[in-house]
């Protein structure tokens, strides 16, 4: 229950660590103008604000809104949870390989846990919570069967 917990608050706090999108958030206004800091964030919050997109960006997962926060929270709940998530893809199963499913919205947590066990060495040799949350989303693209997003 605690990874939940944990993920639900990633997920809410991504956005704030987001590297795809600016301080303005995603929307229109990070398609348009980008992560270019400074005055144009302003105008970018504004094309949001005027559009009021943001909010079914968020909702649908469009105007990058999902994907960086996801990459982000994945990133943080793998750092977080090293040691048990590398305890439980070794077996393809667990609470964190399960919690880890639902953050990427997997159709089938049992393949996708199969996945990153037949992977674990790739995975865990990775030398950073960064490149290994990019193993393991690279890993289970690469698993159709298990139905997960992105």
């Amino acid at each position: 229950m605690k990874y939940i917990i944990f993920t639900l608050i990633s997920v809410l706090a991504a956005s704030a660590h987001a590297k795809k999108i600016g301080q303005a958030g995603c929307g229109l206004g990070n398609q348009l103008i980008g992560a270019e800091p400074g005055v144009m964030q302003i105008v970018a919050a504004t094309s949001n604000g005027i559009c009021t997109n943001q909010t079914s960006g968020i909702t649908s997962g469009t105007s990058n809104c999902l994907d960086s926060a996801i990459d982000v929270a994945l990133v943080d709940f793998v750092e977080e949870n090293q040691v048990a998530l590398k305890n439980d893809m070794s077996r393809g199963q667990g609470e964190t390989v399960s919690t880890m499913s639902n953050m990427l919205s997997c159709a089938n947590e049992k393949v996708a846990g199969e996945a990153l066990k037949q992977s674990f060495e790739q995975i865990t040799s990775q030398q950073t919570p960064e490149a290994m949350a990019q193993s393991i989303r690279q890993t289970l693209s690469q698993t159709p069967l298990a139905g997960c997003a992105g």
